[in-house]
């Protein structure tokens, strides 16, 4: 007999795998997901047979997984992320079911079949749910009875406790004792679930049910069903008062021994523990069982009326079904079936197929009537493979034709008759044909049916549809969009080289006094304080920082953690409002989840180039972070050294809530990266060799870091040395005295530029171009492509410091911006697309940038002057087109560095900047570049001693450590003119213009008297200050207001002094002697400026402040 002839897999319904990114598609699939992941954190230990129970135990013994299981596991074990977030699916949806408050048979079906896979707590919500609507429904809900039941076989072990089970026994009981059935068929279903919950009850070994209220009124429950003529309500009962009998009570062991005369054998433990599934054992149990009940039956002297004598005395269906109930016995037909459902359902077909030919109780038409229906239902479950489907239905045929030991009882027969004309009607195709076959056979026997009304399986349905699934993704539960948000951004991540940098606590701790500044920014995310200032010179690696940061925050985020949330602040339009949000909305979230993460999440923004966005106001006090019904949210802000003033912190450090609105600097931390340590920047060759394959090995990289002069110094900036890396090769070939080699910043890029230009033209050009691009392309090439790449970005840097004011990133969207300069650089015409194609930017989105801020640097210097003579700038510098006149260069250092090394490497560049200074004597237009030429040629360190600067204008220029002894600044427009740490001894500043000049100390104002001898100032600290103009030694320092010194004039005749205050107080001074003379006090408000009338020292107001 070719039937069962091996055991097989327990059958489990395997959906597609989902990749990473892509969302579960159904509930089917999300079960077998989450078993997945259950069985892959299960030690081997834990696999079942002790500790799991239910479904979750039987998908568990599948002993191995196939390749695509263990691929998926592995993708899934890198991303702890998305596993938590495919793990807390179905509690999510339980939760959702939970509050709805209509349950169709969808929802019921879908949410049921999560039990095997749900945690505990989760479990017990949905048990706690279904049994509270149970027993509110008015109306018996078969749906909702059976999916109660599936829900309590299917939990684990540790689920379920007693009073459960005792609770939902005593609604079953009180709905069976009901006389008023809306329905005919719901004794049949009350009872059938009664049968499946005393099996489960069995299995706990439930001790505490109490007697009198529960176990003696259920049997007098299911003993009164002895009336009904429904053949199947009878199987069911009888199944139910067995199961009943099995079922510890609160007894006393004499009260049992009065009761029954003997101890019965608890065979039903061992015979239905079949997690151990070992056929031998439960067969010979079953016999033990078998044994102990007739011992039973002749010590109590009552006659046993078991299966033989119901067959023997021929009496019908009917009969040998209620033989069954009322007497109280213990019979072995039960334990028989519940072993081979436990057979089955662990895909042991083979031991079910011996199970039912060496059972003890064969006989029994129970036991008979049990293993129909359990074959019927193999046949008609979807879960199994066809062919075993179809070898259920033959061997229901072959038990019919040929078992002599069953065909004593026509009620088996009739029984068998049933399920296989169900099975020609309700099956699918497959099992149509089989079953119709089996049944014209056995039709030709002439054999009386009995009608089946009711379903086959005894369990719900295989969900087919998933709306709740489908509404817990539609709903605002967020974790989902977070998890791909954080896949999206972990993709775009690429940092192959990176090197911890290394910080002091603020700029003017000592240099070493160090710390990492990772350890240091976690310290600051663990603490109260929120907001944290990073500060770095150009190329320091602030921004790399901020990248790892939030790679390590990403990976490390669990579900309901701070959010990682990085914010490029040059691509936020008004940045003051609604930061966060904005950022959001970048990465397509919707209003309502923001909404609902404002209103339950932490985040920690890290806000990267707060000086590339030209910000001046305070991000925290203005996105009124931290206040009740406003984002819950840390600040990190990365801001280079050079932008701050020395008063920088008020645009930082957060205010107090409880404290009158105060800066509370204990919310406020700060830290200043440092330059490279030679062991970093080896440790960063080490990494770029092993990540790029250049040229030179790291010790050769090194050995020429070395050797070259002042080379080391340049390679302590992390972007610097990446440049110096990429170049060196190509900067030094054929050097041999490396000794003698001087290397420039400038030439570096100019390198770089040109490798990269050179490496993109080779790739368009054998790219797939249309032909319109390939004649393009063409032409390109034939005038010079690196040529035009280089003018290409050169104009690009120009209009973004003029237009942008140097903000780096420039959006670009066509339908707005055709008619606008944007569209020189980033329109749809073939050659712009080429070339931006070609040159050193970054897209995100419709945002462009150059690849680091100091390449947009690299080519504004090259607006200005350009060393090869081809590109934007022109030969001569032009007072009207050169952009040293469209702005102040003293903050942007990193551009000022690059033209000083043009005037190191071009005499025509140093030549050009010293004529617009003398340019600037006659020519007021010309003051801005003048300025501007002036401090180039300073920091460049070009010497001006003894120059004569008479009249130049040079307002708002940095003179920082110039040499400038015996220069003559007679009559000069020096306003704003920085001199610290100048050599400036015998200078000459006789009738020059020295408003907000600074001298290494913060003066707010100052004046020379009208014979230039004496120079006076006032401080910001209110003091004044009187200085020899001949030697620049300082002469009296008298101490004046207790406000800083807005203004200060001499009388017409030099010998009295004038200043103004804050504090709406003028003084006069004796100019001489130092001394205080008088106060004009009764100014209302603050004073910010004086004049003097030529015939009297009379001293007036001329404005108010803010006028």
């Amino acid at each position: 007999m070719d039937i069962f002839p091996d055991n097989v897999p327990k059958p489990v319904i395997k959906t597609k795998l989902p990749r990473l990114d892509e969302r579960i598609e159904s509930t089917m699939q999300l079960i077998y997901c989450t078993s997945l992941i259950i069985r892959n954190s299960l030690s081997p230990a834990a696999v079942p047979g002790d500790n799991v129970a239910g479904n979750a135990a039987l998908f568990l013994q599948e002993s191995t997984l196939d390749k695509a299981e263990l691929d998926w596991l592995e993708e899934i074990k890198k991303d702890p992320m998305e596993q938590e977030s495919i793990s807390l699916l179905p509690s999510r949806m339980v939760s959702a079911f939970s509050v709805d408050i209509l349950k169709d048979t969808t929802e019921i079906v879908e949410i049921v079949a999560l039990g095997p896979v749900l945690q505990r707590e989760s479990f017990r919500m949905l048990l706690n749910s279904l049994i509270t609507d149970f027993g509110q429904a008015v109306i018996l809900d078969v749906d909702l009875l059976q999916g109660l039941v599936d829900l309590v076989q299917s939990a684990s072990s540790g689920y379920l406790v007693s009073d459960d089970l005792i609770v939902i026994l005593s609604m079953l009981r009180a709905r069976l004792q009901n006389t008023h059935q809306q329905s005919s068929a719901h004794p049949y279903y009350l009872t059938l679930a009664v049968s499946r919950l005393l099996d489960v009850m069995a299995d706990h070994k439930v001790q505490d049910m109490d007697r009198v209220l529960e176990h003696e009124p259920l049997s007098g429950v299911l003993s009164g069903l002895q009336g009904s003529s429904d053949p199947y309500l009878m199987y069911q009962a009888c199944y139910a008062f067995q199961a009943l009998q099995y079922v510890s009570n609160d007894e006393t062991v004499l009260q049992a021994v009065l009761k029954h005369s003997t101890g019965v054998v608890d065979g039903l433990v061992k015979a239905t523990a079949v997690m151990k599934l070992d056929l031998g054992a439960v067969l010979e149990e079953l016999g033990k069982l078998q044994k102990g009940l007739a011992s039973t039956v002749e010590v109590a002297g009552t006659v046993y009326e078991g299966a033989f004598t119901v067959v023997e005395s021929g009496r019908g269906t009917l009969d040998s079904l209620k033989e069954g109930l009322g007497s109280g016995k213990k019979r072995p037909w039960y334990a028989a079936v519940r072993a081979a459902n436990a057979l089955a359902q662990a895909g042991q077909l083979k031991d079910l197929k011996q199970l039912i030919f060496e059972a003890p109780c064969r006989h029994d038409p129970l036991f008979q009537w049990g293993v129909c229906q359990l074959l019927g239902e193999i046949a008609v479950s979807p879960v199994w493979a066809v062919v075993t489907r179809q070898q259920a239905i033959n061997l229901l045929g072959y038990l019919f034709k040929f078992d002599r030991d069953w065909g004593h009882d026509e009620s088996a027969k009739a029984w068998m008759l049933a399920i296989v004309t169900n099975l020609g009607v309700n099956s699918d195709h497959a099992i149509n044909i089989v079953a119709h076959a089996l049944l014209q056979d056995l039709k030709k026997d002439h054999c009386n049916s009995i009608q089946h009304p009711y379903p086959l399986t005894t369990h719900l349905p295989i969900p087919t549809y998933s709306p709740i699934l489908d509404r817990v993704y539609n709903t605002s539960y967020i974790d989902n969009d977070l998890n791909v948000f954080r896949r999206d951004r972990l993709k775009e991540a690429d940092l192959p080289v990176y090197i911890a940098p290394m910080a002091k606590a603020n700029l003017q701790a000592r240099d070493d006094d160090l710390f990492p500044l990772m350890k240091t920014v976690q310290e600051f995310l663990e603490s109260d304080r929120q907001v944290m200032l990073i500060l770095g010179d150009s190329g320091s690696g602030k921004t790399t920082f901020n990248n790892h940061l939030e790679q390590v925050l990403l990976r490390s985020y669990k579900i309901g953690g701070c959010i990682p949330l990085f914010i490029n602040l040059p691509t936020i339009a008004r940045p003051e409002e609604e930061l966060i949000t904005k950022q959001l909305k970048t990465h397509d979230f919707t209003d309502a989840q923001i909404q609902e993460l404002k209103q339950h999440h932490r985040l920690v923004a890290i806000c990267d180039g707060y000086d590339e966005s030209q910000l001046t106001i305070n991000l925290h006090t203005y996105n009124h972070l931290n206040h009740p019904g406003q984002w819950n949210a840390k600040l990190i802000i990365a801001c280079r050294t050079q932008y701050l003033g020395p008063e920088y912190r008020d645009r930082f450090v957060p205010k107090s809530l409880e404290i009158n609105d105060r800066y509370a600097d204990d919310l406020f931390q700060e830290a200043a990266i440092i330059p490279f340590s030679v062991d970093q920047i080896q440790n960063f060759i080490n990494l770029y060799v092993r990540h790029n394959s250049p040229p030179w090995t790291a010790q050769d990289y090194l050995n020429k870091l070395k050797a070259i002069p002042n080379l080391m110094d340049m390679a302590k900036n992390p972007f610097l040395l990446t440049i110096t890396l990429e170049t060196l090769p190509s900067v030094v070939a054929g050097d041999s005295d490396l000794s003698k080699v001087r290397i420039f910043r400038a030439q570096l890029y100019d390198v770089f530029v040109e490798k990269w230009l050179l490496s993109n033209q080779q790739r368009l050009m054998f790219s797939a171009l249309s032909v319109k691009d390939r004649d393009v392309m063409d032409r390109l090439v034939k005038v010079g492509f690196v040529i035009q790449s280089i003018g290409y970005s050169t104009r690009l840097a120009s209009e973004i410091f003029g237009q942008q004011n140097g903000n780096p990133v420039v959006q670009y969207i066509d339908s707005t911006d055709h008619d606008t300069w944007r569209a020189n650089f980033f329109g749809p015409q073939p050659e712009v697309r080429l070339l931006r194609e070609s040159s050193p930017l970054a897209r995100t989105g419709n945002h462009f940038r150059f690849i680091h801020r100091s390449i947009l640097e690299y080519f504004f210097s090259r607006a200005i002057f350009d060393p090869d003579g081809f590109g934007a700038a022109d030969d001569t510098l032009s007072v009207a087109n050169s952009p040293l006149s469209r702005r102040s260069l003293t903050s942007e250092p990193s551009v000022i560095q690059f033209l000083c090394d043009r005037v190191q490497q071009s005499p025509t560049f140093t030549q050009q900047l010293r004529t617009i200074i003398e340019q600037s004597k006659t020519d007021p237009e010309a003051s801005q570049v003048a300025a501007n030429s002036i401090t180039i040629l300073s920091r460049a360190g070009v010497r001006f001693n003894g120059t004569d600067l008479s009249g130049v204008r040079i307002p708002g220029a940095d003179l920082s450590g110039a040499e400038l002894d015996s220069v003559r600044f007679h009559g000069a427009d020096l306003t704003g003119v920085k001199f610290s740490r100048s050599w400036i001894r015998q200078v000459d500043f006789t009738e020059a213009l020295m408003s907000g000049v600074q001298f290494g100390e913060r003066s707010v104002s100052c004046s020379f008297s009208s014979d230039g001898q004496v120079l006076s100032m006032g401080m910001s600290d209110g003091a004044v200050k009187l200085w020899d103009a001949s030697t620049f030694h300082l002469s009296k320092a008298p101490r004046s207001q207790s406000a800083l010194v807005s203004d200060i004039v001499f009388s017409p005749n030099y010998q009295q002094i004038a200043s103004a205050s804050e504090d709406f107080i003028i003084q006069m001074w004796d100019a001489e002697a130092g001394q205080r003379l008088q106060d004009l006090a009764g100014h209302t408000e603050r004073i910010t400026s004086m004049a003097t009338k030529l015939s009297l020292a009379v001293w007036i107001k001329p404005f108010d402040f803010g006028i």
